[in-house]
């Protein structure tokens, strides 16, 4: 079996205000079919688990915090 990578996807910002990486979906969980998009520049951060507003891109992230 291959590691998982710890790849950074976006940034989703918990409700204290504080933002939690978003990582690659595991296998064995089960998601939503929904994207998380990008709050600012609607770019696709990943095609399962959304929706979620509050999430940024990487891009995003590093030019607004």
């Amino acid at each position: 079996m291959k590691p998982e990578t710890e790849t950074i996807l976006g940034y989703a910002q918990l409700p204290d205000g504080t933002w939690e990486p978003i990582l690659p979906a595991k296998r064995g969980y089960i998601y939503t079919q929904a994207f998380i998009l990008c709050g600012q520049c609607q770019t696709a951060i990943r095609p399962q688990g959304g929706p979620n507003s509050k999430a940024l891109c990487p891009t995003c992230y590093e030019q607004n915090t």
